[in-house]
């Protein structure tokens, strides 16, 4: 497009007549696009996120005037050929350089049944985290899968429906199809029971993961942080009794249990990352919840920023009274940008002050969907 560019204006350089150039209507093309395009973008900037492609496209032609405003009248087969150049070229751009018609046909939805067809074997599980009446639309490309498919909507399911299945599941691997805005505890109940990851798939807004219950030698390494009592010493750990820990068993009753606290200025490499936060406990008494508690605070240490909690409710509990609680943030809820100075805090809010065994709590960083598209996004 360049050097079409640059015949054209080698042409108006040769044929340039100084009576053809209108002076007027060359500064206000540039002015309708240069004006609200810096509007646009310092708005954008200081106040709220309002640029995007669409506003620009309807000033495009404006830019045009302005870049080739001052060349002369062709002769009336020239003028055609530059017309047909200028469509085809532009029709090129949107079609290959941009895939503008491949992001809308081979959507976020289409490329999770893609994946899935792509990864899934006959020992395969595969659950969509998605909006049901979307993702079982066939356009553009309709597949068949060979093993049951799970749908799995918010406001219409629940994460103890999820974590039962996935334990249930008497296949090998599992494959779940994610929308970013889904609970990312389900990616965290998935690792528990398949534990090793072996694909990755991200793309805009959403993800496609392949968990495994067996080795390969191919897994992805997606926690870059990992802290618990295999690395840290319990008795270092926020709220620690010594009396409570007796023939290598920790039973607690207080209502703030263990936790602990750790600084995230240095920890997260990247604002779509994950928080994951898993507590192994025992209950004694399965009807009264237990909650795993995440709250970050700023660098007064005072006020919260963000708090988040999920209880023993929302969990599969086995007949023994063992369940793993799962507490999973995505950073970018907590601040859209990464914050100095923050700090979280988790620890197990014991509501009830019933006893209970802790047989362990990890903290890890995953590596988020880096790839993400949305309006919101800082220009600078």
């Amino acid at each position: 497009m360049l050097w079409i560019g640059v015949l054209i204006y080698l042409l108006g350089i040769k044929n340039f007549k100084k009576t053809d150039f209108v002076i007027q209507k060359w500064l206000i093309s540039g002015l309708w696009f240069f004006s609200v395009f810096l509007i646009g973008y310092f708005y954008s900037v200081y106040v709220n996120p309002v640029l995007q492609f669409s506003m620009l496209l309807f000033l495009f032609p404006f830019l045009l005037f302005f870049i080739f405003g001052w060349v002369s009248k062709l002769e009336s087969q020239w003028n055609g050929v530059v017309v047909v150049l200028i469509l085809s070229l532009g029709t090129f751009s949107l079609s290959v350089e941009r895939n503008h018609f491949k992001v809308f046909e081979q959507n976020r939805y289409f490329q999770m049944k893609s994946d899935a067809m792509d990864l899934a074997n006959n020992d395969t599980e595969i659950i969509f985290l998605n909006y049901i009446d979307i993702i079982e639309h066939s356009y553009p490309e309709k597949f068949e899968f060979t093993n049951n498919m799970m749908l799995w909507e918010s406001h219409k399911n629940t994460l103890l429906e999820i974590d039962a299945t996935i334990k249930n599941s008497t296949k090998k691997q599992i494959i779940i199809g994610y929308l970013e805005q889904m609970p990312k505890e389900i990616l965290t109940i998935a690792q528990a029971y398949f534990p090793y990851v072996q694909e990755q798939r991200c793309y805009h807004g959403a993800t496609t993961y392949l968990f495994s219950k067996e080795k390969t030698g191919s897994e992805l390494d997606i926690a870059y942080f990992h802290n618990s009592f295999s690395e840290k010493s319990i008795s270092n750990f926020m709220n620690y009794n010594e009396s409570n820990y007796n023939n290598g068993k920790y039973i607690d009753s207080n209502e703030w249990s263990l936790g602990q606290a750790l600084p995230l200025s240095g920890l997260i490499e990247h604002k779509y990352d994950i928080i994951v936060v898993k507590a192994k406990i025992k209950l004694s008494d399965n009807s009264t919840p237990v909650t795993l508690v995440g709250n970050v605070v700023g660098k007064d240490k005072e006020k919260s920023i963000f708090w988040a909690g999920q209880s023993t409710n929302d969990f599969y509990v086995d007949e023994y009274g063992n369940v793993t609680l799962q507490l999973a943030i995505d950073y970018n809820t907590i601040s859209n940008e990464l914050l100095e100075d923050c700090e979280i805090s988790t620890y197990i809010w014991n509501q009830g002050q019933q006893k209970i065994e802790i047989k362990d709590i990890s903290f890890e960083i995953w590596r988020g969907n880096r790839n993400k598209y949305m309006l919101f996004e800082k220009i600078k």
